[in-house]
């Protein structure tokens, strides 16, 4: 034994280390052995225990925090006779003016829709304005307008001289009934809600986007602002009916692809545009898609094309972390398919580590595979939608390279070849090379022939060159690549958007899709000829967010609230979170 061993053995023998012990079995105990032993301790409820209650009810959830169920399947469709026979008077009126007294025939709708308003809150197809009132007893909304644009809605707009030349008939030069579709309305406070005869049904908004797709799309960019506010339209009364069936799948998903192709096109046109506006209606629609594949889901059913539009929103954020954690919980049909692991690819090469921007944490391990990048996009095994979106962040991506390159070579070597950093970029010409290091104020030369970017040049890197965040000078107009124009030849905008399988079958659970037409159906019938009338001061509940918008209390002023639970104009139980 050397000294070593015999340290270590003198200082174990001083500290009367124990011997190991082997781990034993479990001991279990039974019940009645543990009721037997007792407590732990003599009187539990003296530090703080209390004994388990086995008849607590669970508490109800507060009435501001219940959702409607979404219908992901339409009950028959149904107008009343009434509503048909007015709506056909209507048209008729319409007809017989023919254009002449714009006016006149508004004023006489007007008295015909208070009169209309009232007829179907007495048959409670529509809620009473300024009613407060119960989820549970929510009314099942359905529109029945069967043309592309309401007939109030025509007369309004031509008496506003509001009807864009796409609406008009080349003959007379007035709205038609076969061309107009319905704009989008902003809701407004105040406003009361719809009537069936200004919202249109699944089947006639499929019939409208249809429309859209074969008669306006292919006059892009001319009919851009046309096509991006009424698919907005489109979406809106999709909302209004609580339906998120095969229908507004499917409108949705190529509402999704519309906005991609106006991306490019738009990029490309001249015309003026917001990239920011059309990127906004796109993540809105994709995210309402999104909740639809969850709900889909939920039921049993499994949407076709879902995995396309995963892809897209993978890539229409690529720098939140968060999308990766979420796709992963997907099934395998969705998370492994070409369409995302494509997507994941993307992401992985876009990954850059001098990042400048608000909110954003740059982490280790950045690819920043930027030519890498630019020549996934331009294949032909991309998909040109794909291609499309990740367009929109070229302008991003080449400046964070041009930056990393600046650092990455060495300072008193020769200029960079304009001609590689162009190929490096991908930019089709090296007038849009210039065009573009210019504006962040690189500068360029000639030598022996050859066209040279001053990047690396130290003391302009310093002093001249804003090469440091995206947002140090105002944001550039919206990259457009000729390399996807000549894909795009070869198919039609009408093709891209239509193309995916249909969302006919879902293979959705049908006992809880029948459990729920089965509610609404006994709800309408409730509701027929029960007026709606406001409620009594005894059964008054308003929700938390009405009574804060109304009063305008802090969360923190107790007292008041106190007084409006004294008052009965709320409910304890609402505030005592």
């Amino acid at each position: 034994m050397d000294i070593g061993d015999e340290s270590i053995a003198a200082e174990s023998s001083q500290r009367n280390l124990l011997p190991r012990k082997t781990q034993g079995p479990l001991q279990l105990y039974t019940p009645d052995e543990i009721a037997a032993a007792g407590p732990l301790f003599p009187d539990p409820a003296a530090y703080g225990f209390m004994a388990p209650q086995q008849n607590r009810k669970p508490r109800p959830v507060p009435r501001y925090m219940l959702t409607q169920p979404r219908l992901l399947a339409a009950p028959p469709f149904h107008q009343t006779p009434w509503d048909k026979q007015n709506q056909d008077k209507m048209l008729e009126m319409e007809s017989r003016n023919g254009g002449a007294d714009f006016l006149g025939i508004y004023e006489e709708f007007q008295k015909m829709r208070e009169l209309e308003r009232t007829k179907m809150e007495e048959m409670g197809l529509v809620d009473a304005e300024n009613t407060a009132k119960d989820l549970n007893d929510a009314i099942f909304f359905q529109g029945t307008c069967l043309d592309m644009c309401p007939v109030f809605e025509r007369v309004r707009r031509s008496l506003e001289n509001n009807v864009k030349l796409l609406e008009k008939d080349p003959n007379t030069q007035k709205i038609s009934r076969e061309r107009a579709v319905k704009a989008f309305s902003r809701p407004a406070a105040g406003q009361p809600p719809p009537i069936p005869s200004d919202v249109r049904p699944p089947h006639v908004l499929m019939k409208t986007l249809d429309y859209i797709v074969d008669s306006i799309l292919p006059q892009l960019p001319e009919a851009h602002s046309f096509i991006w506010d009424r698919t907005r339209s489109v979406r809106q009364d999709f909302i209004y009916q609580n339906y998120y069936g095969p229908e507004a799948i499917d409108c949705n998903e190529r509402i999704v692809r519309i906005h991609l192709l106006s991306l490019h096109v738009m990029a490309g046109s001249g015309v003026e545009f917001s990239q920011q506006q059309e990127l906004e209606q796109f993540n809105k629609a994709l995210q309402t898609l999104t909740e639809i594949y969850q709900d889909v889901r939920n039921h049993g059913g499994q949407s076709p094309n879902e995995a396309e539009f995963r892809s897209y929103h993978l890539l229409s954020h690529f720098r939140d972390p968060e999308l990766e954690r979420e796709v992963q919980t997907l099934p395998d049909s969705v998370f492994k398919s070409a369409e995302v692991q494509l997507a994941l690819r993307f992401r992985m090469i876009m990954s850059q580590s001098n990042v400048v921007e608000r909110g954003y944490k740059n982490k280790i391990g950045a690819l920043n595979f930027f030519v890498e990048f630019f020549r996934m996009v331009y294949s032909e095994k991309t998909p040109i939608l794909l291609a499309c979106l990740l367009e929109t962040h070229f302008n991003e991506i080449r400046f964070y390279a041009l930056k990393s390159l600046s650092r990455s070579y060495h300072t008193k070597g020769k200029a960079f070849s304009a001609e590689s950093l162009r190929q490096m970029l991908g930019f089709d010409t090296l007038l849009r090379l210039i065009e573009f290091v210019s504006y962040y104020e690189i500068d360029t030369f000639e030598e022996n022939g050859e066209l040279l970017v001053d990047l690396c040049n130290k003391e302009k890197l310093e002093s001249k060159y804003k090469l440091t965040s995206l947002h140090d000078k105002p944001k550039r107009a919206p990259a457009c690549s000729p390399q996807l124009d000549f894909r795009l030849r070869n198919s039609t905008m009408q093709s891209l958007v239509n193309s995916g399988k249909s969302n006919a079958d879902l293979h959705m659970n049908q006992a809880k899709i029948s459990e729920v037409l089965q509610k609404i159906t006994n709800r309408q019938n409730s509701s027929k000829g029960t007026p709606n009338s406001l409620p009594s001061k005894k059964t008054a509940r308003a929700t938390k967010t009405d009574v804060f918008r109304t009063i305008r209390i802090k969360s923190s002023d107790w007292k008041s609230k106190w007084r409006l639970c004294a008052s009965n104009i709320i409910n304890i139980d609402e505030f005592d979170q």
